[in-house]
């Protein structure tokens, strides 16, 4: 009975798609699936002061629903 190798050589395909995202992109590779991910980042030079607001507010509220502590009290207990 043969043993299933502990890692497979990436199909041809595979390192294509890993080639054509670049530096940006990294692979989460699990058996038969793979995904590509390619994070966003945020160029705030380019971002008005009212977008950068809305997500200012998006930020706040994710942090608040997780920790259950308002990011002023956050940065309250900071300064003291």
């Amino acid at each position: 009975m043969s043993k299933k190798p502990a890692f497979e050589p990436i199909s041809y395909y595979r390192k294509k798609s890993i080639r054509a995202v670049k530096a940006t992109g990294f692979p989460i590779i699990r058996e038969t699936d793979m995904r590509i991910v390619v994070p966003h980042s945020i160029a705030y030079d380019k971002l008005s002061h009212t977008k950068f607001c809305e997500l200012n507010d998006k930020v706040e509220a994710e942090i608040e629903k997780l920790i259950g502590v308002s990011c002023e009290q956050l940065l309250t207990e900071k300064a003291a």
